[in-house]
């Protein structure tokens, strides 16, 4: 994390003209989101794994799905292309979640896609040494390795480093995550052909969304400049008294109440994404980069 306060800048100031790929994690800041782009780094690979944070918990990754898009979002403002995994098939994972998870990816198609892989077993995961805590049993390892290693069965399993496995409560992952496997690839589709927006303007008193994002209704959404300072504090993601003491602080006096019922309209427009009475708006400024809040 000491890269963001001394290394980043000194690169950015340096002079080259790196293009940079960084693995990180998704707990990020807008400010340090920025710090990445202005230092050359235009490709990263978060560690997203999930938008569900119920499965996000299981995988013990110490986010949430609301930080998670949150970070999709200001690579998409910053202009870094985030390459991530949606891994399925944690032991324990509630199947209902995949159903919950690909209706949330109709509200996402303006961002960078995901790929969809399933869980692998590898030597020294806790799967791999307990798998019987997990539900889980060893076949044995992965069929490439015969292709490599003309050995018996025994020392084979001994050199591996992946696993074959299947489940002993019966779940089918294949099944129950059809849902999202289908969401994924229409994502992958309009995003590729570059016909999926959601973007805004802001003007002197006024700011207006433009509804762009395949498979949804076109429409621009017009927002007076109490509705505009509203959507712009939740662009970390906040409660209704959260936005209440921005707006305060302004000289903007709302009830939470009032803000509240606001933001549940924009989350039934899909332009905000709601998780435990956290609001996060999704639209992207139609001018990039512009921004320089540290939100």
């Amino acid at each position: 994390m000491r890269y963001f306060a001394e290394f980043l800048p000194r690169l950015r100031d340096s002079g080259s003209d790196f293009r940079l790929f960084y693995e990180i994690k998704s707990n990020l800041k807008r400010g340090q989101v920025r710090a990445l782009r202005e230092a050359g780094v235009v490709e990263v690979q978060p560690g997203l794994e999930s938008l569900s944070t119920p499965i996000l918990r299981l995988m013990r990754k110490g986010v949430t799905a609301l930080q998670n898009i949150r970070l999709l979002k200001w690579c998409a403002e910053y202009g870094i292309r985030a390459y991530w995994n949606v891994i399925y098939g944690f032991p324990g994972e509630p199947p209902e979640e995949y159903e919950r998870m690909a209706e949330v990816m109709r509200s996402l198609t303006h961002l960078e896609p995901p790929s969809l892989i399933r869980l692998g077993l590898e030597r020294f995961s806790p799967y791999h040494q307990r798998p019987r805590d997990f539900n889980l049993e060893v076949v044995g390892p992965r069929k490439h390795y015969r292709f490599a290693y003309p050995c018996d069965e025994a020392t084979l399993s001994d050199l591996a480093y992946s696993f074959e496995y299947r489940y002993t409560d019966d779940r089918e992952p294949e099944t129950y995550t059809a849902t999202v496997r289908r969401a994924v690839e229409e994502w992958q589709t309009s995003h590729s052909s570059g016909r999926s927006s959601l973007e805004y303007r802001r003007g002197p008193d006024f700011l207006v969304i433009h509804e762009r994002r395949a498979g949804l209704k076109q429409y621009d959404y017009r927002l007076g400049e109490t509705e505009a300072r509203i959507y712009l504090a939740c662009d970390a993601g906040a409660t209704p008294a959260a936005v209440r003491e921005v707006l305060k602080d302004r000289g903007d006096e709302v009830e939470t109440e009032e803000i509240e019922s606001f933001l549940r309209e924009l989350a039934e427009a899909r332009l905000v994404y709601e998780e435990d009475g956290r609001y996060l708006s999704l639209a992207l400024p139609a001018n990039r980069y512009a921004k320089a809040s540290d939100a």
